[in-house]
């Protein structure tokens, strides 16, 4: 088994509250959730207006279908119309 995670940093273009950050967040989460079926989360930069870090882990039969799930993940993330894709940091563990 595979386990691969991403860490995503996010900029948000459009944000003038933390009410706006957390309906662009919550719609992302939501959406990646569904689409890729991954276990989403924003995992840092809470109280932060502009800017978003966004996990997600996936657990698959091999390496190679994990990365391109990572980085299809990374893409879309950086598709939504009020986010810049800043960085990414994305790794696959093999567990016995």
């Amino acid at each position: 088994m595979f386990v691969g995670v991403i860490e995503a940093r996010l900029r948000l273009a459009e944000t003038f509250s933390l009410k706006d950050k957390r309906q662009i967040v919550r719609g992302l989460i939501e959406a990646a959730r569904r689409r890729y079926r991954a276990s989403v989360s924003e995992v840092d930069d809470h109280d932060e207006l502009r800017s978003a870090t966004i996990g997600a882990a996936i657990a698959t039969g091999n390496a190679v279908e994990a990365r391109r799930i990572l980085d299809e993940l990374e893409t879309f993330f950086g598709e939504h119309p009020s986010v810049i894709a800043v960085d990414a940091l994305i790794e696959v563990l093999s567990i016995p």
